[in-house]
């Protein structure tokens, strides 16, 4: 597994987005998602990685998937609410 890491191989240092964005990725994995689609998502979790926008609101991020106007943009924010949505579940326990 690729993990989420910075250059140099240091981890990142948000560890909620860290283990959200690993659920993600494997939920996906598990999923049968094929190789193209699992180089999407590392992509926009690695977007993803140094913008904030995965600690939005629910409401803001369904805006914004809905509003995008193409699909790459659309997938980047799926993924943030995919994480988002692990990263408040967790909160949660």
């Amino acid at each position: 597994m690729k993990s989420l890491l910075f250059p140099g191989g240091r981890i990142f240092p948000i560890r909620k987005y860290e283990d959200a964005a690993v659920q993600v990725l494997d939920d996906i994995r598990y999923g049968g998602a094929d190789d193209n689609t699992l180089r999407e998502v590392h992509r926009c979790l690695d977007i993803g990685r140094v913008r904030g926008d995965w600690r939005m609101a629910p409401e803001e991020l369904n805006r914004r998937i809905g509003e995008a106007a193409e699909v790459r943009e659309r997938n980047y924010w799926v993924c943030m609410k995919r994480v988002e949505d692990k990263a408040e579940k967790k909160q949660r326990r």
